[in-house]
């Protein structure tokens, strides 16, 4: 039977910052009313403001049990606490294989080559799709370039 509903979806976003694109994301899909499920938030720094709409764990184990997808984003700050990233990440990855190893991960953590190789390093079989944010704000030009290609090829007469 075909539903245009998410029905029993869980989703746990893991993340040092509460503010960006990526919690924006989760919480706008936790508002729709597509999405029948339980979004979970797990802040590595302990920070995160709660909204009405998710579901809050201070321990990551919980957080992750019985999830379906995972979204982290997790930003370095000025005082140089890449290392600590890092690390954090190669424990949320061996996590992941622990609790939920059939969950798809979409990691917005930079630098991305870094923390991509510390998922993999914590999990070697994670699934997980590294999307940097910048590949957002490309996507604009890469529609732009497209249209002015695609308008010039019209304009080519063929003899």
């Amino acid at each position: 039977m075909y539903t245009d509903k998410a029905l029993d979806l869980n989703i746990t976003y893991i993340g040092s910052d509460v503010e960006g694109f990526a919690w924006e994301y989760v919480q706008e899909i936790s508002k729709r009313k597509e999405f029948i499920g339980n979004v979970t938030v797990y802040d590595v720094e302990g920070k995160t403001q709660e909204h009405e709409e998710l579901t809050y764990s201070d321990i990551l184990e919980e957080a992750l049990s019985e999830t379906d997808f995972i979204i982290i984003a997790m930003q370095p700050d000025l005082t140089g606490n890449l290392m600590q990233k890092l690390a954090k990440l190669s424990e949320i990855a061996t996590s992941i294989k622990e609790y939920c190893p059939k969950a798809w991960v979409i990691n917005y953590t930079n630098p991305m080559n870094s923390s991509l190789q510390r998922l993999y390093e914590g999990y070697p079989g994670i699934k997980v799709l590294g999307c940097c944010q910048e590949v957002f704000g490309n996507q604009n030009l890469w529609d732009l370039m497209l249209e002015k290609s695609m308008a010039k090829l019209r304009e080519c007469k063929v003899s």
